[in-house]
């Protein structure tokens, strides 16, 4: 009898999709755009989600294995190549965890101690705490638990933290609208061009990339979806419509409730629910909101914080790494999440380096958003280079339009990614501590840096299998 791996549905994918990539964090940062948000998420979609999603699921279907965008890369242009950009990927996932755990840090304290949640949102020794113990703490669970269990908080709890936030954001600006409250969201068709004076005012559009990263993780699932092309081109159309609708309309919220200039990028959200709820006399729920914006927090590392490091396994099997990064526990949990939770311990000292709590989160986020795009570069390259190359290579998804078509498709993704990373370079003009020179050389240096140890580490395999 022959089993059916068509298991997965067109609806089940575009959940999948949703749980994995949808997140609050960044809203108020795009936010300060004010209508301007609408366009900056839609030119987000367009030239950077929509292309990458339709090349990576290509590559998926045509060359699927375990190592992802690793054994991809490595089919096009070798090895060497190939495990650069997987320690760019996995440094990448490094300094994402301190963001993604700073806003639920900020939530947390919200729900702990309305009255000082401001003054924690802004303490060093508060936020790098949090990060450090949340760090420890899912690593452990990972450890005991396994991945199975860990995919099932994930789930959980990303819709927990995502979903019922959003609506009750959206919902509270609407009818807060309606109802007479002050708003401070200018309307007018001009207002939808976003106000940029200067190349900082535009940094802040760039983390929005940040928000719609990891698409090439889900569309693993492509090979075992039922309705095959058709049928993700419909998820991948129902799910960028859905997490498109939900930024713009939880940016618009924020945009209601906060002035652009007030707006704190790790707390806005809880900021925003604060205003928006006392309104109606319901302060009190924010409370509960909050907690909930943590535990989404908690679910949405937890679906990561073993994927960066399984493409590691790979290569340390490869013999690439020290054969001692090669073994898993018995929960399959590989080895490499101790490291990447100590790098992660590190990272949170960042924060008592900057002037400011939301100025370290921000360059953390540029700096995630930098070394993801050079990924981002040559998987694209090695999508065009692996379909001229095997035209005949078997598969269930194309981009299409032939060769042409993946072309266009490559075109634009690669303008969207290239604008992407030029503009990140620059600070954000609503930071006047920061030294632009600096904060470009950081970043700069942060490559060079994270380059050179990929080479020199792969320059010394043949060491490493000598030793063992």
């Amino acid at each position: 009898m022959v089993s059916n791996t068509k298991v997965l549905t067109p609806f089940g994918l575009t959940m999948l999709i949703i749980i994995a990539i949808a997140s609050l964090r960044d809203v108020p940062q795009v936010a300060t755009y004010g209508l301007g948000s609408v366009t900056v998420y839609l030119t987000a979609a367009i030239f950077f989600f929509i292309p990458i999603a339709m090349i990576t699921a290509e590559l998926v279907s045509t060359w699927p294995d375990e190592g992802g965008s690793f054994f991809w890369i490595k089919t096009a242009f070798g090895q060497h190549l190939a495990f650069v950009c997987l320690v760019f990927y996995w440094f990448q996932n490094v300094l994402w965890y301190p963001v993604i755990t700073t806003y639920g840090a900020t939530s947390f304290a919200y729900f702990w101690d309305p009255v000082h949640a401001a003054q924690l949102a802004q303490d060093p020794f508060y936020i790098s705490s949090f990060i450090i113990i949340a760090q420890w703490l899912q690593t452990a669970i990972l450890f005991r638990g396994g991945l199975e269990f860990m995919g099932k908080i994930g789930e959980f709890s990303v819709l927990l933290g995502f979903l019922l936030p959003a609506v009750v954001l959206v919902l509270a600006a609407f009818f807060g609208f309606l109802s007479g409250m002050p708003s401070y969201l200018h309307v007018s068709p001009e207002a939808f061009i976003p106000q940029i004076k200067t190349w900082g005012d535009l940094t802040f559009a760039v983390t929005v990339v940040l928000a719609f990263m990891g698409i090439e993780m889900t569309c693993t699932h492509v090979k075992n979806l039922q309705g095959g092309y058709h049928a993700f081109v419909k998820s991948i159309a129902a799910a960028t419509l859905c997490i498109v609708c939900v930024f713009i309309m939880s940016a618009l919220a924020v945009a209601v409730a906060l002035p652009h200039d007030s707006i704190v990028l790790q707390s806005g959200l809880v900021a925003s629910l604060k205003v928006l709820l006392t309104h109606f006399h319901l302060e009190y729920l924010a409370r509960y909101i909050s907690l909930c914006m943590t535990i989404g927090v908690i679910g949405s590392v937890s679906a990561w914080l073993t994927g960066p490091s399984r493409m590691m396994l790979v290569a340390a099997k490869e013999g690439i790494l020290p054969k001692v990064f090669a073994y898993q526990w018995k929960n399959t949990a590989p080895r490499m999440v101790l490291l990447e939770s100590i790098l992660v311990t590190l990272a949170a000292t960042l924060f008592f380096v900057y002037p400011s709590v939301t100025e370290a989160y921000f360059t953390l986020s540029d700096c995630a958003v930098q070394l993801y795009l050079i990924v981002y570069f040559v998987i694209i390259f090695a999508a065009v280079t692996l379909r001229f190359r095997h035209p005949n290579q078997q598969s269930s998804f194309r981009v299409p339009g032939g060769l042409l078509g993946l072309y266009g498709t490559a075109a634009i993704a690669l303008v969207g990614c290239g604008a992407g990373f030029l503009i990140g370079f620059i600070p954000p003009s609503q930071f006047s501590l920061v030294n632009p020179h600096y904060f470009s050389l950081f970043i700069l240096g942060l490559i060079l840096v994270v380059a050179v140890l990929a080479s020199g580490l792969y320059q010394y395999r043949r060491h490493y299998n000598y030793l063992h």
